[in-house]
């Protein structure tokens, strides 16, 4: 009996306690005065949400394009925050018949309302309300920032009065003198090479990168292969060590040294693993090749510059004990009848018989300390295209496809030289392309 008497009064002491909360509340009238400044966190943190400072910021100042504070790299808020540049904001709270009201004014002009703990809603000087949502629009990025108002940021984030015309033209003609970097990465000791797919006015194209970790270099071209690393420029004329995915048309450049990319290999053996149980040599090597990472790196912690000679015959002979074993599990299909050209081996044997004859260039990672073990430094400089790709789905035209690949090779280069993209924009409209290289 006693156990059913708690639960009424339970909610006598909930509705008891309730009712002495809205008493307190009831008697505070002001919890902030107005006029008083605010810290520019809090008051961003408050509208963030519902976009309101953030697109009062973008229709004041302009969004960041990437986030430093001098020399100091910042989160996406903090900059949103300091484009702000202190501005008066005023702060009040209030209670009457409506109920509970708080009110935002910044720099005079802009204030945020809301009643009730409802949605923020915006007011202008041109259209105050009253103060209980009337005759007042709710405010949306899209309400006023639109495409006129960005170019018209642009030149004043920019200092410059130029046409949207006079714009374009120095976008494509500073940035897309890319010799400077051509140069450099033809003269350097190691590069990074891959190449990605992109819809360009209804076709695919492909995105050849070239890059290490000081400068990058984007290009389009129609085909894959040697052709559009050809037009590319660089394998040509390179004779340092080449990181790539092993893609057949990269040793078609016997002046450079090349490097496969190992994590491309783990990823080919660990779907032979997984779907062909049977093929023992196939997790083995797995094994091998983290192992191979794993003695290199413990190497370059105690400061040496190569591996033992241990290690080295080591790796060398299981190597090629796996390799053998992977051939008589996968021995050459026989036909009875004859046909003419190669016999068709599958994906399996393929992959095999690419270990045995690249194997110089498969280890070369633990012979060349200089050698990374995978090809990241491509990936990560590539990877804005597939980003652009998955967002826009296609672009429209060629030259515009180009000319993005070509600001982005510069954006990418200035962003390894310590400057940020909005620096090595105004250097490059400002007639100044070559600042990032100093």
């Amino acid at each position: 009996m006693k156990r059913y008497l708690m639960i009424p009064l339970l909610l006598l002491l909930l509705l008891v306690g309730c009712g002495k909360a809205d008493e307190a509340n009831t008697g505070k009238k002001i919890e902030r005065p107005a006029d008083q400044p605010l810290n520019k966190e809090e008051i961003f943190s408050k509208f963030v949400s519902q976009q309101a400072l953030d697109s009062y910021v973008l229709n004041t100042h302009g969004k960041p394009s990437n986030f430093f504070i001098g020399d100091r790299e910042v989160g996406e808020y903090e900059a949103m925050v300091e484009m702000i540049r202190e501005p008066e904001i005023s702060h009040r709270i209030w209670e009457d018949d409506r109920g509970r009201s708080e009110e935002y004014v910044i720099d005079g002009k802009v204030s945020f309302h809301r009643s009730n703990h409802g949605e923020w809603i915006r007011e202008t000087q041109d259209n105050p309300g009253d103060g209980t949502g009337e005759e007042v629009q709710t405010f949306t990025p899209s309400d006023e920032f639109n495409g006129e108002l960005m170019l018209s940021r642009l030149g004043e984030y920019f200092e410059l009065t130029e046409s949207e015309d006079a714009y374009k033209a120095k976008l494509r003609s500073t940035p897309g003198n890319l010799d400077k970097i051509k140069e450099k990465l033809i003269h350097s000791a190691l590069n990074h090479f891959d190449e990605t797919g992109t819809r360009t006015e209804g076709k695919l194209y492909w995105v050849h990168s070239a890059s290490n970790a000081l400068y990058t270099l984007l290009h389009l071209n129609k085909k894959r292969g040697a052709q559009g690393m050809d037009e590319c420029g660089i394998l040509p004329e390179f004779q340092g060590i080449a990181v790539h995915d092993c893609w057949a048309s990269y040793w078609n450049y016997p002046d450079a040294e090349h490097a496969v990319c190992c994590a491309h290999l783990l990823r080919e053996l660990t779907g032979i693993h997984e779907n062909h149980p049977e093929q023992t040599w196939a997790p083995a090597f797995i094994d091998l090749l983290l192992e191979m990472k794993k003695v290199k790196e413990k190497a370059i912690i105690k400061g040496k510059t190569d591996l033992s000679y241990y290690h080295l015959h080591k790796f060398d002979k299981n190597y090629d004990n796996l390799i053998e074993l992977a051939k008589k599990e996968n021995p050459l299909p026989e036909t009875t009848v004859k046909k003419r050209g190669r016999k068709k081996k599958g994906k399996i044997l393929a992959l095999v018989e690419r270990l045995e004859t690249y194997k110089t260039s498969v280890c070369l990672f633990i012979h060349n300390f200089i050698v990374p073990f995978d090809n990241n430094q491509a990936e990560r400089d590539i990877r804005m295209i597939k980003v652009k790709t998955k967002v826009s789905g296609c672009f429209r035209t060629e030259d515009g496809a180009r000319d993005y690949l070509k600001i982005m090779s510069y954006i990418g280069t200035a962003h390894k030289h310590g400057y940020n993209a909005y620096e090595a924009i105004r250097s490059a409209i400002s007639g100044h392309p070559d600042v990032i290289f100093e």
